[in-house]
């Protein structure tokens, strides 16, 4: 969810992030709840990444990036996407855990 021009929309960004959700199957955490969750319930987080970095704020600079400079963009998002200061940078986080009382 994009925040309209004027921020139109608000009230709806608000009530997405205090319900976690938008309705979807998809739920909103910040890491800190993530990495409490997986304490609870005895897993073990594996990886915890941003995964797009910061493109769509800029998206009009990346649609006429040659194929070259995308490939270094991908080389640089990939050595940092896991550095835990920018994971709330992007967009979209992504958690790999794994439930270590399964060995």
């Amino acid at each position: 969810m994009n925040l309209m021009p004027g921020l139109e929309n608000i009230n709806e960004i608000l009530q997405c992030y205090r319900a976690k959700s938008t309705g979807d199957s998809f739920v909103y955490m910040m890491p800190g709840e993530i990495e409490a969750m997986a304490e609870k319930y005895k897993l073990t987080i594996l990886r915890h990444i941003t995964s797009d970095g910061n493109p769509l704020m800029r998206c009009a600079d990346f649609n006429k990036a040659r194929k070259e400079n995308i490939e270094k963009y991908m080389e640089l998002h990939l050595s940092i996407c896991e550095e835990k200061s920018l994971i709330g940078s992007g967009l979209h986080g992504l958690v790999f855990l794994t439930n270590v009382s399964l060995g």
